[in-house]
């Protein structure tokens, strides 16, 4: 697997790159904890999701694609305080898991911070999805 820094915005750090092959398979999972998520983001090819709640800093990424193989997420964000990227990765495997991360683990600071979501399944190889979102509450 190999990683580097990318810029999104004003400087918003986070790692990218991922390595996995897989045949896709069709899938459908309702969202965990039902549909009170802030944010959705899924792989281009749908074999992860990752579900974001701001309050919290919860997110959970599900593999939702029968295929075998793991999906993979990364968030990263630009500490206000110290200027450094920061980012921590997920990953679950088996269809139908799903593995969570909160605050406890990180704390990604209000006020409006950008944080970047980029979301592998084993369809896209070595190109993720992206998406970003400021974090206001």
């Amino acid at each position: 697997m190999q990683r580097k820094l990318m810029g999104i915005g004003a400087g918003l750090a986070a790692a990218v790159g991922a390595f996995v092959f897989a045949t896709p398979a069709s899938a459908s999972l309702a969202p965990p904890g039902g549909d009170t998520w802030d944010h959705v983001f899924a792989s281009s090819d749908k074999s992860a999701t990752v579900y974001v709640e701001e309050h919290g800093d919860v997110f959970t990424l599900c593999d939702t694609l029968a295929d075998g193989y793991a999906a993979h997420a990364e968030i990263g964000w630009i500490d206000p305080n110290s200027l450094a990227g920061k980012y921590f990765d997920m990953v679950v495997g088996n269809y139908g898991s799903c593995v969570t991360s909160t605050a406890s683990q990180h704390d990604i600071p209000e006020n409006g911070t950008l944080v970047q979501v980029s979301v592998w399944g084993p369809g896209n190889q070595a190109t993720s999805t992206k998406y970003t979102y400021n974090n206001d509450h």
